[in-house]
């Protein structure tokens, strides 16, 4: 049986990716972890199962390297029901998609 591949911190970027969200699920403060080869404009946003946008993380230009966002859906406005929503990552090469759930 294999491990997983460990990726050195300092490893050049090569593609732009959406890292798995952790803790997955999550009661609540939540990570998220993106990376980008080259200065990009991009948006980060969570949506319910529905569709419909409940937050937008990041929106706008940023430097190539790994980016990281918290996300406390308790401090949304109204908080944040418990269930499945979908962490969204749009970039110049594509839309990258990972699943979240909530549980408190």
């Amino acid at each position: 049986m294999f491990g997983p591949i460990m990726i050195p911190a300092d490893a050049p970027i090569r593609e732009f990716s959406l890292s798995r969200v952790a803790p997955n699920p999550s009661h609540g403060v939540t990570q998220i972890v993106w990376s980008i080869p080259r200065e990009s404009r991009l948006r980060l946003t969570i949506h319910d199962v529905q569709g419909r946008r409940v937050a937008t993380l990041a929106d706008g230009a940023y430097p190539a390297g790994r980016h990281d966002v918290k996300w406390n859906p308790l401090a949304e406005r109204g908080g944040v029901a418990p269930g499945i929503y979908f962490v969204r990552l749009q970039s110049p090469d594509g839309v990258f998609i990972r699943r979240l759930v909530l549980a408190y």
